[in-house]
């Protein structure tokens, strides 16, 4: 029996999930910003402005999707009060709910944009939620606003200035930015590592790529392609919530699915086909000549191994990336054999 690790139901879109507008930061208003991604064949874009959160829901229609949500920075008091030289966290949350227009962690004394205070309101210039460079309120910050219905994602740690001590002992994490168009612009390269640690510590976070966008220049470079049962703001945000999207600065996945323990992978061309595991095991296909568009792994041997230690099981995993000629990569989430065996 197919055990399908994306969903064989439903529709695929095309998300944006970092973009800011002149909400805050942005050159561009958000109306400028739809029509912008929308040509370039985007359905879905999550508008995360700085430290204010203001939902968009007017901006939605039968072939358009805005996801509500707002970015907040924790800096750390110990460098200098200058970007070029600042240590900082910054995490992205994204409302559950249209209908939620409230924030906890946003607080009128965060806000560094000042034209961003008319768009605060009252209840949330009431909030007094204190911030300090530290796992604890990282996790403080994670947990808070789980409580009110946000997905939390920690944005572009390398291009934060983090390393793993700051980030290993976050918790309950949704997902990570292996890729952000504005660190990768600025040489500060993004990279899967902060989501391998963390999944090998038995956090089940996804990796997520976001264009970090604060004008035309960085539009379009990456996209989250979710596969929802339609374009409504629940569906939507289901199914990132499960999962059931993978994340891209190129490449397609079109089926990925577990038979009798056989992987089986559907895809636009490449020149490269990985399985990742948390551990020394991997499963590669690469063509130099014609791109690869299917491919099936063998997994009987790894899953039987899994066994072999003591409560391994739960933290084993697979998760898929594809690379193409042009090095443009695409990646799954990871899928935990306790959950798909």
């Amino acid at each position: 029996m197919k055990k399908y690790l994306l969903p064989n139901s439903g529709n695929f879109y095309k998300a944006a999930l970092h973009v800011h507008t002149n909400v805050s930061d942005g050159k561009l208003p958000p109306e400028e910003v739809k029509r912008a991604y929308q040509k370039l064949g985007y359905s879905i874009i999550a508008y995360t402005d700085h430290e204010v959160f203001v939902p968009h829901n007017d901006l939605s229609d039968e072939d358009f999707l805005a996801i509500n949500a707002v970015e907040i920075a924790i800096n750390d008091p110990k460098t200098p009060d200058i970007w070029p030289f600042m240590r900082t966290c910054h995490i992205n949350l994204y409302a559950k709910d249209k209908d939620n227009d409230y924030c906890p962690i946003c607080t009128k004394e965060h806000i560094y944009v000042q034209h961003s205070h008319q768009y605060m309101t009252e209840r949330m210039n009431k909030n007094t939620f204190k911030k300090e460079y530290s796992t604890e309120c990282f996790n403080r910050i994670v947990d808070e606003s789980d409580k009110y219905g946000f997905l939390a994602c920690f944005n572009h740690p390398i291009g934060s200035l983090q390393n793993y001590e700051d980030y290993i002992g976050m918790k309950n994490l949704w997902g990570i930015e292996w890729y952000n168009a504005g660190s990768n612009s600025d040489g500060m390269m993004e990279s899967m590592q902060a989501v391998d640690d963390l999944l090998r510590a038995g956090q089940k976070v996804f990796p997520i790529a976001g264009d970090d966008s604060h004008d035309y220049d960085i539009i379009g470079c990456c996209f989250d392609m979710v596969k929802a049962e339609n374009l409504s703001y629940e569906a939507v945000m289901s199914a990132f919530e499960k999962g059931d999207f993978y994340s891209s600065t190129g490449p397609e996945f079109y089926e990925l699915y577990l038979e009798d323990n056989i992987l089986h992978i559907s895809c636009s061309g490449v020149s490269k086909i990985f399985v990742n595991t948390e551990r020394r095991v991997n499963f590669v296909k690469t063509s130099t000549e014609e791109p690869v568009s299917h491919a099936k792994f063998d997994l009987k041997d790894y899953i039987e191994k899994s066994h072999l230690s003591e409560g391994h099981y739960n933290n084993a995993f697979i998760r898929v990336t594809l690379i193409d000629k042009k090095g443009n990569e695409a990646h799954s989430r990871a899928y935990f054999l306790s959950e798909i065996i």
